[in-house]
């Protein structure tokens, strides 16, 4: 099974100022997206302007965002599988906005994965199709009555606390702010590594191993996953 891993962060300094909303994509505004090909094992990395990352290589692998939806339909038509960790509510809506409200302009190509055809029709007649995109988040919480599992700690949980993300989510737009755009990139790229990761291990396994939260309960859980 071939997947891509996908996480965006934001620019937006204060979601009370910008009145935002995580199930609402309106006043979202991304600073980056990265994409880990678990197949190849490489992560792609866009932004609106690659010129302002100094010192770039070829192999970095920083593309502006015209790169992201070419990518994105390749992906799509080479078989692979896009994997969030709650992309559904926040990071594919906030994407596929238009650049010029401060998403990635991509909603063409990310609709392909999550509205495929359900259905393909084969010499020996209609053959169901799995579907193209995985929501950790989303798929976990239907699975534990609905407990949340931050990304923080599934990956203790899944990969060990060796693992880790490279920073708090909160001060990644800040850094960006900053002029900090390799530290927030080699962050994003981190958290699209893990997400994939994470699937692997649950895809090996059969289950999910994580801290779970629910209205103020916190426990260790094991969560048995199909996917």
């Amino acid at each position: 099974m071939k997947i891509i891993g996908l996480d965006i962060e934001t620019m937006n300094l204060d979601m009370a100022e910008d009145n935002l909303d995580f199930d609402n994509p309106e006043g979202w505004k991304v600073s980056c997206v990265c994409i880990h090909d678990h197949h190849r094992d490489l992560t792609y990395q866009y932004m609106a302007n690659p010129e302002l990352v100094e010192g770039i290589k070829e192999d970095d692998l920083i593309y502006d965002w015209s790169f992201l939806g070419w990518d994105l339909e390749e992906w799509f038509y080479q078989g692979y599988t896009l994997i969030t960790k709650n992309g559904t509510t926040f990071d594919l809506p906030i994407a596929s906005k238009e650049i010029s409200e401060g998403g990635c302009g991509v909603r063409t190509q990310l609709e392909n994965f999550l509205q495929p055809p359900k259905v393909k029709e084969t010499r020996y007649g209609d053959k169901e199709m799995p579907p193209k995109h995985i929501d950790i988040c989303q798929y976990l919480r239907k699975e534990s009555d609905g407990y949340r599992f931050s990304l923080a700690n599934l990956i203790r949980g899944c990969l060990g606390e060796s693992e880790g993300k490279l920073m708090p989510a909160a001060e990644a737009p800040k850094a960006w702010s900053e002029g900090k755009h390799r530290e927030v990139l080699a962050y994003c790229c981190g958290d699209a590594k893990h997400t994939t990761e994470i699937f692997y291990f649950g895809r090996r396994e059969g289950r999910i191993l994580a801290v779970g939260k629910k209205e103020g309960d916190e426990k260790d859980m094991k969560v048995k996953v199909m996917w």
